[in-house]
């Protein structure tokens, strides 16, 4: 499979830089640009939040559900407090949009498990 995506991948980016040129795009992309460095180091919060959990992780400090668990609260810290993003007003509906999208997945995931139980009550693999 390696060869097909490197020949898709390639296919692809000789694609967009066809597109883009004939359309003109990317050619202002660095006009109001600021220094890498500057950035980085303004960013260095957020990126500490993969180094966190993957390091927890596989340092066997917590599980992967404990991982999921310190970096939301890791990022709503940040969000809040460091680069205040985020209001304690927000909050409310924050919550309410991630529990209605749980609800959804969890719908769908206690579907699937019901479908699969009367599939195999039915005795359908066996046939």
């Amino acid at each position: 499979g390696i060869g097909p995506g490197l020949l898709i991948a390639t296919a692809l980016l000789i694609m967009v830089q066809i597109w883009c040129r004939l359309k003109g795009y990317g050619k202002e992309d660095g006009a109001n640009r600021e220094p890498f460095l500057k950035v980085t180091f303004n960013a260095v919060w957020a990126l500490m939040l993969p180094v966190i959990i993957i390091g927890g992780f596989y340092g066997g400090i917590f599980t992967p559900t404990e991982a999921a668990a310190i970096a939301a609260v890791y990022a709503l810290v940040v969000g809040l407090f460091i680069y205040k993003e985020l209001k304690l007003s927000d909050l409310p509906q924050i919550f309410r949009a991630s529990a209605i999208s749980t609800g959804a997945v969890m719908l769908i995931i206690s579907a699937a498990g019901l479908f699969s139980f009367l599939i195999s009550l039915s005795g359908i693999p066996a046939t």
